[in-house]
């Protein structure tokens, strides 16, 4: 039997898809995995990229199992930890990193409940028995940590004007903190925290060196422990960093690989996401070759 390869992808919702939902949500409203929200951009899990990178593969004869570790929201601190929970649970050969830009954060915190201090994953499994292909879709489960983007943080400063993620941040604290927490946490104590981080912390050097210090690092480890790396970022824009300890490595940008004009025409919404037409232009064009070539 041909090998099977194990391929895990990593990163925000450039990775997961924008309003990807567990498949348990999917079956309180409709009963079938291409089920999609009202919300103008959402997507089904099989307008992803990840899922797209194992259609690809298949038409080229090779059997796959796919892991898509995609976080919404997320910063490269949350691939850290999802990577181990994968490498443990399915020890992947080949590492597909989606970087992530600089500004954004995470909150850890400390539950009341015992059970709850473990940072949680939870999977959903699809399987094609006829081409042995499988599909995981790996979910963070934790209350403990809180993913802090910058449109949340735009939102929950009083230096900004926006008001776009108000229910985010009230449907995270009612649902994740409130009465969970040891010491309890307001929501005034949390608002102000990410409040603080975005105002404050986003665009500092400090930011600036641990993002590039948990990339690399990760890449890094990744690569000896023998695994296949392909590191990418989405936008062109990465932010300056001198440091002695490391130098700039020059991955690849899908913006900078398609060109402005190319870029912008598969992009759906503010931001920067694609829909399943990028998606597969992002497969022929870039990952699927360059996947195809370490086989």
């Amino acid at each position: 039997m041909p090998k099977q390869y194990k391929i895990a992808c990593l990163g925000c919702s450039w990775t997961e898809g924008t309003g990807v939902f567990p498949i348990h949500v999917y079956r309180k409203v409709q009963k079938t995995i291409n089920y999609k929200m009202s919300r103008e951009h959402e997507l089904a899990q099989t307008d992803t990229y990840p899922f797209k990178l194992q259609e690809f593969l298949k038409a080229h004869g090779k059997s796959t199992e796919m892991i898509q570790a995609g976080r919404a929201g997320s910063s490269f601190e949350y691939c850290h930890l999802v990577a181990n929970y994968i490498l443990k649970e399915y020890n992947p050969d080949i590492f597909v990193i989606q970087i992530t830009t600089h500004d954004r954060g995470m909150l850890a915190l400390d539950p009341k409940d015992p059970n709850e201090k473990d940072i949680k994953f939870g999977v959903d499994t699809f399987l094609d028995l006829k081409n042995n292909n499988s599909y995981h879709k790996i979910w963070q489960l934790s209350d403990n940590i809180i993913n802090i983007s910058s449109g949340l943080g735009a939102t929950a400063s009083s230096h900004n004007d926006s008001n776009e993620y108000t229910d985010l941040l009230d449907k995270i604290y009612n649902e994740k903190i409130k009465d969970k927490m040891a010491p309890e946490v307001s929501f005034n104590d949390f608002k102000n925290y990410i409040a603080l981080w975005w105002d404050q912390t986003r665009n500092t050097d400090f930011q600036k060196y641990f993002y590039y210090s948990h990339v690399y690092s990760l890449v890094d480890y990744l690569q000896e422990q023998e695994k296949i790396v392909i590191p990418f970022y989405w936008l062109k824009y990465k932010p300056w960093f001198g440091s002695n300890l490391f130098s700039e490595r020059q991955y690849p940008s899908i913006q900078g690989m398609m060109g402005k004009k190319l870029f912008e025409s598969y992009v759906i919404d503010k931001g920067f996401h694609f829909g399943p037409d990028g998606n597969a232009k992002l497969i022929e064009d870039f990952l699927g070759p360059a996947i195809l070539e370490t086989m």
